[in-house]
């Protein structure tokens, strides 16, 4: 049966109707940072004995494939390396790097992907990047673009610093932080701050600080990044970058690729509720439920006090199973349901910290002198009593 969109149809009807096979299609490009000047940030710009980042955007229709990139045209002494796309991920991050002896100069290099479909058969694409020329309204509208299918790629002399930083041996657990260490090695001469930022952050994990700058006098940092609770435990690699103005401009180095692996939590941790009133102290305790092991003792700060409220850290045996922390309430505490409660606990692991956020929206109870505790009920039993009230 066919009819048109307004449901009209029939024998003295006349259609044309086209069929194509459904095939799979991809598309390559570079993200851009502002939508009127989409050529900023996408020259590459690699200093001999370096390495740089670059960012790929993919984007797909009737295919669901992991997507492996190449360049060509690159020159000699400037290499490339890029792990595929993942089938679920719309960004990829590729490296090029020269080496020392590379020669200085600007090139065109040009940018490919490939995939392969669910019948097996090979989906191939290549760069195409729009470049707005001309805008105006509304919205900024482009009115006149070019379409480009290369890339500059400029070689410079030496950068006048690196970036090395320490693949941990600890794991990120979900819910979790782990400190990396970034040290920054200034050339003799130069002595200017240096920026220092991750690339491209996996799925649920973050860093601490979007960007970390070393003074003129530091050259080491520690850059952390928390996991969130729904972070998938598997392998995953960094990449970082150092960032500084030197007489030569901005200039970028990026790191190695860091290994970092995300496991699921040493142990769980349960908050009781505490009631206690102002100027007053109580005993906050916590139910531990270790899963992996340690043979060192750790450390728990209870956080999330409300003001003036404080308890001391405490240090825990290898598999202590109860924690008590003696919480003192001032009298200028709000006397109010606090649930914001949780542990910090930090737990020594291949001579590293690893830091578990636990326990959270425990609830402490302050009273008013002479105050009696508020009765806790369900929503539904909220309803109910409401109810028989105003039947």
């Amino acid at each position: 049966c066919i009819e048109d969109h307004l449901g009209r149809g029939g024998s003295s009807c006349v259609y044309r109707v086209e069929f194509q096979p459904v095939t799979g299609k991809l598309d390559l490009s570079l993200p851009t940072t502002s939508g009127t000047m989409p050529h900023q940030l996408q020259p590459v710009i690699v200093p001999k004995g370096a390495r740089v980042p670059l960012l790929v955007s993919c984007r797909r229709q009737n295919l669901a494939a992991d997507v492996q990139l190449s360049i060509d045209g690159l020159p000699e002494g400037v290499t490339f390396s890029g792990e595929p796309i993942a089938a679920n991920d719309h960004l990829g991050l590729t490296l090029i790097s020269a080496s020392p002896k590379a020669q200085a100069g600007a090139h065109l290099i040009r940018l490919r992907g490939e995939a392969r479909s669910s019948d097996g058969e090979s989906v191939y694409s290549s760069l195409t990047q729009r470049i707005g020329l001309s805008f105006g309204e509304p919205r900024k509208t482009i009115y006149h673009l070019v379409e480009l299918n290369q890339v500059p790629l400029v070689v410079t002399e030496a950068a006048p610093f690196q970036i090395r930083v320490t693949a941990p041996q600890a794991p990120l657990v979900q819910g979790g932080r782990l400190d990396l260490e970034v040290e920054v090695t200034r050339l003799p001469g130069f002595d200017e701050a240096v920026q220092v930022s991750l690339v491209l952050a996996p799925p649920w994990i973050s860093s601490v600080a979007d960007e970390l700058q070393l003074p003129p006098n530091q050259s080491i940092i520690k850059y952390g990044l928390a996991a969130d609770r729904i972070a998938a435990p598997r392998a995953w690699s960094l990449l970082f970058v150092a960032q500084a103005e030197t007489d030569r401009g901005t200039i970028k180095v990026a790191s190695e690729r860091i290994p970092i692996r995300v496991v699921e939590p040493f142990v769980n941790l349960m908050i009781e509720k505490a009631v206690t009133r102002q100027a007053s102290s109580t005993i906050v305790r916590c139910d531990l439920d270790w899963k992996t092991r340690s043979d060192r003792e750790a450390t728990a700060v209870l956080r999330g006090l409300p003001k003036g409220a404080f308890a001391e850290n405490i240090r825990l045996r290898p598999g202590q199973e109860t924690v008590e922390f003696d919480v003192s309430v001032a009298k200028e505490t709000p006397p109010a349901i606090h649930n914001t409660l949780y542990v910090e606990l930090s737990v020594p692991e291949q001579g590293e910290i690893v830091t578990h956020y636990l326990g959270r929206v425990g609830v402490l109870e302050v009273l008013e002198p002479g105050a009696s505790p508020k009765e806790e009920l369900s929503r539904l039993e909220i309803l109910r009593a409401r109810q028989d009230r105003n039947p």
